[in-house]
């Protein structure tokens, strides 16, 4: 009875622990720090830290579409089928242009 609650549990922490990480930098490999990142359609976000690492949640294994939105920054979007968690996707953005 033991050994079955032990397993339950660590395969429920497992699912909660799922996660997209990764780091954004721009093109001279710099950190972007507190870009927003968040998938497509969904409520589901975060912001990047100082550092420009993020973590985001995820509950199951799919295709998803994920947003990274910095001030000074194009918006990138990046689509990926998500067969294996925890997922890297790593992004550099692109500098935006205003005149």
């Amino acid at each position: 009875m033991k050994q079955l609650f032990t397993v339950t549990a660590f395969l429920f922490s497992v699912t909660l622990f799922a996660q997209i990480r990764g780091k954004i930098t721009d093109k001279a490999g710099n950190p972007v720090p507190y870009t927003t990142v968040m998938i497509e359609h969904t409520y589901n976000g975060t912001s990047a830290n100082d550092n420009g690492h993020y973590e985001l949640s995820v509950k199951e294994k799919g295709t998803y579409t994920v947003i990274f939105q910095s001030l000074g920054y194009k918006t990138k979007k990046v689509t990926k089928d998500v067969q294996q968690l925890p997922y890297t996707i790593d992004v550099t953005l692109e500098d935006e242009n205003y005149t």
